[in-house]
Order: C-alpha cells, then sequence, then structure tokens
C-alpha cells in the first residue's frame, strides 16, 4: 500500500469537495471497481479481461465461472463501499461481526465461522484453531483504534484477519473488501491490490512479514480461554 500516493489524492480529493458518493453512474468509480473486481479475483486465480467483465456486469447472465465470480464481487463491494460512504459522511464506523460475516455471505460463502483448524496452501504460518470469533473481536476492536500510525495499523489489521482466517473460503476476498471499506469510511479512496503474479507475489510478501510478528501471538493465546486473554493493541 503507498501511503504517500493515498495521501496525495485524499488530499486532492478534499480539494474537489472530499470523496465522492460511490455510485455507479460516477465513471471514476466504475473503473476503479471495476479493476478493483478484476484484480481481486485474479488473486484468487479469476481471469477476466475488461471486456469479459463488462460483458457480464452489462447482462448479469455469467457465462463462466469467472464471471460469475466477479458479479458477486462487484455487487457485494458496491454496496459495501456505499455504505462506507455513509460512515464517513455522518463520522460514524458501522463495524462488527454481523457485516463481516455478510460480506462473506454476499461472495457467495457461507458466513459462518469456521468450527476446525484449517490450513493456507503456500503459508508459513497456521491459523488459530481454536476460538475464532474471539479473535474477529479483538480484529474488530483494533481496527475501531487505528487513529495513530493509520496506515501502518491498518495493514497490520489487514494481515491479522487475512491470518486469523476465520472462514473456511472467501477470506481473501472478504479482507480486501474490509479494507477498502475501512478506508472509505474514513475519508479515502479505495485501493487496488493488483493481481498479476509479481505484484500478487509483493502482496503475499507483505503478508508474510506481517505474518512472522503475528503469529506468536496464536501460539501464545492457543490454549487460553477468551476471558483470560489480554491481547496487546499496540
Amino acid at each position: 500500500m503507498d501511503e504517500k500516493l493515498i495521501v496525495e489524492r485524499k488530499k486532492l480529493l478534499d480539494k474537489l469537495g472530499s470523496v465522492p458518493e460511490p455510485v455507479i453512474e460516477n465513471k471514476e468509480w466504475l473503473y476503479l471497481l471495476e479493476e478493483e473486481t478484476r484484480n481481486s479475483i485474479l488473486i484468487e486465480g479469476y481471469f477476466l479481461n475488461e471486456e469479459e467483465l463488462e460483458q457480464a456486469l452489462a447482462g448479469n447472465k455469467p457465462v463462466s465461472k469467472s464471471q460469475e465470480e466477479a458479479i458477486k464481487y462487484f455487487k457485494t463491494a458496491k454496496f459495501i463501499y456505499g455504505l462506507a460512504y455513509e460512515n464517513f459522511k455522518s463520522n460514524e464506523l458501522l463495524f462488527g461481526i454481523p457485516l463481516i460475516r455478510q460480506i462473506n455471505k454476499e461472495l457467495g460463502f457461507s458466513g459462518e465461522f469456521r468450527k476446525e483448524k484449517i490450513k493456507i496452501g503456500g503459508a508459513k504460518f497456521e491459523p488459530p484453531e481454536n476460538y475464532i470469533e474471539d479473535w474477529v473481536r479483538i480484529y474488530i476492536d483494533y481496527v475501531h483504534n487505528l487513529n495513530e500510525n493509520f496506515f501502518n495499523r491498518l495493514c497490520v489489521s489487514h494481515a491479522f484477519f487475512e491470518e486469523i482466517h476465520p472462514f473456511i473460503d472467501g477470506n481473501g476476498r472478504t479482507g480486501r473488501i474490509l479494507l477498502n471499506y475501512i478506508l472509505i469510511s474514513n475519508g479515502y479512496p479505495l485501493v487496488i491490490i493488483k493481481g498479476t503474479d509479481k505484484k500478487k507475489q509483493l502482496y503475499y510478501k507483505g503478508l508474510e512479514e506481517l505474518d512472522n510478528q503475528l503469529s506468536d501471538l496464536f501460539v501464545k493465546y492457543e490454549n487460553i480461554p477468551p476471558d483470560k486473554q489480554e491481547v496487546s493493541k499496540s
């Protein structure tokens, strides 16, 4: 995440009257949503070019698995970012377990926190096996306290969510929508994490670096009841 670039964009938006409402009639928002959709599902292995995405969105009749995933992502992001904009206007952050579950569900997954151990392919760490909902609540509390060092803590929060891996599937897409939801709620433009091989590996490398710092938490607290945990918010 290029903090300097995001801050510069926010300053420009502030001069123009702040971040615009994310409606499809706005060509810039439409372009950003389409690009985010294509890149986010590309990270998960679903490739679509611009023409294929526009075809799917125009006809709402997916003809391939990639187009089906794109439509679900696009519709979910559109609604959630609209909600984020309302947060920004009212200076109030609506952020909790119902929102997180609903995002996962709208993306086509169960929306239920997993109850079993899970292994992430290619990852060097193991997500926690126990107290998933409690870890998610700690993540939520962390997000509500991003004030100081906002971008550093935002990156940590994103990696933290991905490391908790609360759902059986759809954690990557859910986490990336949550990332932009938080940004828009705070008056910043959304970010697009590129899905090309080179950029994807850079993204994974960044997550891995934070994983190394966070994974000890799960080892330390894995068998401690949630009401006995005192996890640092720094």
